[in-house]
């Protein structure tokens, strides 16, 4: 949480539509959200940036050492690739202690 009380957010997706989508929604959430393509660039970002949770929508194998990484600096939600926008929001609600509002997205 920054100094104002706002809420950062680190999305993480390897395909620029998928990233796109989450940042519309998180955005019309009102959430602050930056984007990235990959776990190691989230892992290089939160050496400059607190972010409150990092979201990976699809995280493969290979990423568990930078995954490990993340949880050093930040919260982290992995999503499975192919999980619906819906759900991706409401685990990542789910994780900031909004069980409220993630409950109007189901």
């Amino acid at each position: 949480m920054t100094d104002e009380g706002a809420t950062i957010l680190l999305v993480v997706a390897d395909e620029e539509p998928s990233r796109t989508r989450l940042l519309e929604a998180l955005h019309r959430l009102g959430l602050r959200a930056l984007a990235v393509d990959s776990v190691d660039d989230a892992a290089a970002l939160l050496e400059a940036l607190d972010a409150d949770v990092t979201l990976v929508h699809g995280a493969s194998g290979g990423d568990e050492a930078a995954l490990q990484r993340l949880r050093l600096k930040s919260r982290v939600v992995v999503v499975a690739h192919d999980a619906a926008l819906e759900q991706t929001v409401v685990a990542l609600l789910r994780a900031l202690g909004r069980p409220d509002e993630a409950a109007l997205v189901n």
